[in-house]
């Protein structure tokens, strides 16, 4: 006991350890029935997530989250590096230019609605707070809705929101041993 001395840096945080660290591989994942279970980081194969097609695709980066109704002490994060056909990514930016069309519309109602009709004020007041949800519901659709289901110690997220193509395809990518697992 003599000789050890109590304020010795350990082996493990010299980098003389026995146990290695191991980095997460970015381009780890598995399919585990209709969800993906991957580390904190994890970049897919240029697949589209919604389609499962591999031509005219767009790169988009997602971080999923807990359902909302589920109860979470500890918030983990995810980040997914995945693809989007163009055809998809138009389809959202579509949905979202028609929700910020009828949230500004839904305001324009609330505001001037009184000027034109006194007497309705109270039905374009309505109707402009009608518009406003409804354009915030239609905003919150994001394609595709990743959600966090399940966190296991240490780093292994599952992930679902993907859709059966996708998974179909990614499956196959694990079967042939192009990711590194």
């Amino acid at each position: 006991m003599a000789d050890e001395n109590p304020f010795a840096v350990s082996e493990f945080c010299r980098g003389e350890s026995s146990q290695a660290v191991v980095a997460t591989d970015p381009y780890w994942f598995r399919i585990d029935g209709n969800m993906l279970v991957c580390g904190p980081v994890v970049r897919l194969p240029e697949i589209c997530c919604l389609t499962g097609d591999d031509n005219n695709l767009v790169a988009r980066t997602a971080v999923p989250e807990y359902p909302t109704l589920k109860i979470v002490l500890v918030a983990r994060k995810c980040t997914v590096h995945y693809s989007l056909s163009k055809r998809s990514a138009r389809k959202q930016q579509l949905i979202y230019a028609a929700s910020i069309v009828g949230m500004l519309s839904g305001i324009v109602l609330i505001i001037f609605g009184q000027l034109i009709s006194p007497r309705d004020s109270a039905i374009h007041i309505l109707l402009g707070f009608i518009l406003i949800i409804l354009s915030l519901i239609l905003a919150t659709r994001t394609l595709p809705r990743l959600q966090l289901m399940h966190y296991q110690s240490p780093g292994n997220f599952w992930i679902r929101g993907f859709a059966p193509e996708c998974l179909a395809r990614l499956s196959q990518f694990v079967s042939e041993g192009q990711n590194n697992q």
